[in-house]
């Protein structure tokens, strides 16, 4: 089992360059198992103990099992994670001819470790949105192989490198695209018409990033490690997804939402900060022949685990962790906690956690930052904060966050799906 999910979970990264592709690969996978999509602007036939999901601007995904369609009474079991890292997304895709080169500026979107994305096997992914007889139709990209850099200069031309140097996103940064001269390009968006065989004005307009084109791998003496892009946050989407699928049968709803946009506060119409999930909870409640008053009385009565990366101990850097709380890889699942509400998580919440992770017969880490350092935040505190739901915050503890290639622990993977499994089986309070 442990196998066939780390191998399924590499599988899930490499099929997922962008949210956008994040999305469509959780889609099939859910259809795999007979979910079946729904219309936020139809109304909702729900049957009992049957798998559906919504899809907001192909980014951002809710999947929830009916159980015994009784939310009023047993709440909902929930999962939170996101399908968004920080990368270097094209500006409107126009090209500039440099040095004889066609470049293309970036904008640099939530916070990627500038420096690894340099002298990388870099390509393009996301969506294009394209005229059609029948209006206009959004549809996936990507090129696979490898086709833009951004190369660092020499060191000989640069000897502050090793010191610190800080690199301009303006200027600096820029995506190499390819050697100008014959045809004069305008845009990025005539490379890619021309490779998908539209006509060079079809591309009305795109969301595009770029990605590092290096597939995810087991790494380590022993294989105990992976590596890729994307860990954080889509290790957490895969494993939320194979919970969700595996169980069925349970008293409660159970819904899990993979948000895009986290890695820019989420404040966005598809985001945790929108009203995307409350929406899908009150709607599944109204379909079940409950009122307002049985979703508003849902919400105290349900449970969300908030699933994003933890920070693992570095064996180089030790001292960036409070040695009391600084979890390892393969250690186990890691309880997030935050006196400033960066995390959820509250002692009732965390012995909600403790008390899955010891029937789940897994271990249970703490992460908090040192006292002098400020962390990062997660979903948690939106979703709980907006509808009243009691609300952990967890991850897998993971190195080179914000990397453009990040490394978790293989058994850790195993260990989350484990207890997001026994989270969803729960009964209501």
């Amino acid at each position: 089992m442990k196998n066939r999910n780390i191998n399924d979970l590499l599988d899930y990264l490499d099929r997922s360059p962008s949210p956008y592709h994040a999305v469509a690969e959780s889609a099939v996978r859910l259809k795999k198992n007979g979910w079946q999509e729904l219309s936020e602007q139809d109304s909702w036939d729900l049957q009992a103990d049957t798998g559906y999901y919504v899809i907001r601007n192909g980014s951002s995904l809710l999947a929830f099992n009916t159980g015994k369609l009784m939310p009023s009474f047993t709440g909902f079991r929930i999962i939170t994670a996101h399908t968004d890292s920080p990368a270097f997304r094209l500006k409107s895709g126009k090209l500039k001819e440099s040095q004889g080169v066609y470049k293309t500026g970036i904008e640099v979107l939530g916070g990627p470790i500038l420096s690894t994305w340099l002298d990388r096997d870099l390509s393009l992914a996301g969506r294009v949105v394209v005229k059609t007889e029948k209006g206009i139709e959004s549809r996936l990209y990507r090129k696979d192989d490898a086709s833009v850099m951004i190369p660092n200069p020499a060191i000989h031309l640069n000897r502050e490198l090793n010191q610190g140097f800080e690199y301009n996103p303006q200027s600096q940064l820029s995506l190499l695209i390819t050697a100008s001269g014959g045809d004069k390009l305008q845009s990025v968006h005539q490379l890619i018409a021309k490779e998908v065989n539209l006509e060079e004005d079809a591309i009305l307009d795109a969301d595009i990033i770029a990605y590092d084109t290096q597939k995810a791998s087991l790494t380590g003496w022993n294989k105990e490690y992976f590596s890729s892009g994307r860990i954080d946050n889509l290790a957490t989407c895969h494993a939320a997804l194979e919970a969700a699928v595996s169980v069925s049968g349970q008293d409660a709803v159970t819904l899990t939402a993979l948000f895009d946009n986290e890695e820019i506060g989420s404040r966005t119409p598809h985001g945790a900060d929108s009203a995307f999930l409350e929406h899908v909870m009150e709607r599944i409640v109204l379909a079940s022949g409950g009122i307002r008053e049985d979703y508003l009385r849902s919400c105290p009565a349900s449970f969300m685990i908030s699933a994003d990366g933890a920070h693992a101990v570095h064996p180089n850097f030790a001292k960036l962790h409070d040695e009391a709380y600084a979890p390892v890889l393969n250690g186990g699942p890691v309880l997030k906690v935050n006196a400033n509400w960066n995390y959820s998580t509250t002692g009732e919440t965390a012995a909600q956690f403790r008390l899955l992770c010891r029937g789940a017969g897994v271990n249970c880490q703490s992460y908090l930052n040192r006292s002098d350092l400020r962390g990062g935040k997660s979903l948690g505190p939106i979703a709980a904060s907006r509808m009243g739901i009691p609300s952990v915050d967890v991850g897998n503890p993971m190195w080179s966050m914000h990397s453009i290639r990040e490394t978790a622990g293989v058994s850790d993977h195993q260990d989350m799906i484990s207890v997001l499994q026994c989270h969803l089986r729960q009964s209501g309070k």
